[in-house]
């Protein structure tokens, strides 16, 4: 009989393994998503050895021609198993979580040939609501604040590069200087449609702080590096290096905190937030969602002329700028009484003044 326990690597170079996984990355061109798919499997792996004391692969190979009803007990198993799993912060796992695990466990079943659905993972395996917590809001000073307590300058050139584009960090991590064209005004960056998320090309432009900081990591670049923001040549590892660097300065900063659903109160993703907000108060919802590259209602008739977009984000550019940001006191109107009076004082000796030299232009 065969080992339940034999190694994990085997169980993760079976064909339908590598099969759904790449399958992953090619239809989200993330490997991020690839990532997370592959650690979900792992969870299901280990679990299957716990409660069937056999792999993943031998269990599903066993449900072949079986009623529905034993997969679907088995995704049924697999929820309980969550219900009493903490996650890596020791917080249960939230609801949100268990939908998605699932959701992709009955993608790699229907991969293995027991054919699945959503209906009936649905209706057999009851799932609470997603949990809601509050979001922390970031501002520009919040934002100038972490940017300064980041140790490394391409990291602190990417938190700028987030907050004041709300690209993807994926998008941005995967960045090539010939992405850039420095001879627009605003400094202009084509991302191309096989980088983002939905598979659909956009321009996104540079604050003069973020074009500043851009080129300088470009001209110090070793050559044998493949990436601007680290030396690691897959994007995926420098996504985790600036996690940990984000985490480091929170915690200087004591904002880092994991709220109920076991997420930071601030995030990588909190920086796209913040500059979807801003441009959709500031400027407009349409301008937002389209500049970060958001399908809205009537989105296909979205389509504004270049010049007028530049002139858009140029409107928008003090309110993504970090540098340099004075804090103004909150004035009391007793405060502003007084400086009215002070510059009603100032006023009158500059009337005193012109006077005296219309008399006597040679005093």
């Amino acid at each position: 009989m065969e080992n339940p326990f034999y190694c994990v690597n085997q169980v993760f170079e079976d064909k339908h393994v590598v099969t759904f996984l790449n399958d992953s990355y090619n239809l989200s061109s993330s490997h991020k998503t690839r990532d997370l798919y592959k650690q979900i499997l792992h969870s299901f792996d280990d679990f299957c050895k716990i409660q069937y004391d056999k792999n993943m692969l031998v269990l599903i190979h066993s449900l072949e021609g079986k009623p529905i009803s034993e997969a679907l007990e088995v995704f049924l198993e697999y929820k309980r198993y969550l219900d009493n799993h903490l996650n890596r912060y020791g917080n249960p796992t939230t609801n949100s979580t268990k939908r998605v695990r699932l959701s992709v466990l009955k993608g790699f079943f229907r991969s293995c040939g027991i054919k699945i659905h959503h209906e009936d993972i649905r209706e057999y395996v009851k799932i609470g609501r997603k949990m809601r917590v509050q979001k922390f809001a970031l501002d520009q000073e919040i934002i100038s604040k972490i940017i300064e307590k980041i140790d490394k300058f391409e990291f602190k050139t990417l938190t700028v590069l987030l907050a004041s584009t709300g690209m993807r960090v994926m998008e941005a991590i995967t960045l090539q200087p010939s992405d850039f064209d420095f001879g627009s005004n605003p400094v202009a960056i084509t991302i191309s449609a096989k980088q983002t998320k939905t598979n659909e090309s956009r321009t996104v432009y540079l604050t003069s702080e973020c074009n500043a900081m851009i080129e300088q990591l470009i001209r110090t670049k070793p050559q044998n590096q493949r990436f601007l923001f680290g030396k690691p040549s897959n994007p995926a590892s420098i996504y985790v290096l600036y996690g940990y660097s984000m985490r480091k300065a929170l915690r200087k900063l004591n904002l880092h905190k994991i709220l109920d659903n076991g997420f930071n109160q601030i995030t990588i993703h909190s920086f796209r937030s913040f500059f979807r907000t801003y441009a959709g108060h500031l400027i407009s919802r349409d301008f937002a969602e389209s500049f970060i590259g958001h399908r809205f209602y009537l989105s296909e008739y979205e389509n504004m002329p270049v010049e007028e977009k530049k002139k858009l984000f140029l409107k928008l550019e003090p309110d993504i700028t970090f540098s340099n940001i004075q804090v103004r006191p909150t004035q009391t109107n007793q405060d502003i009484v007084l400086l009215q009076k002070q510059v009603e004082g100032l006023e009158a000796k500059i009337r005193i003044l012109g006077q005296k030299f219309l008399l006597d232009p040679k005093s």
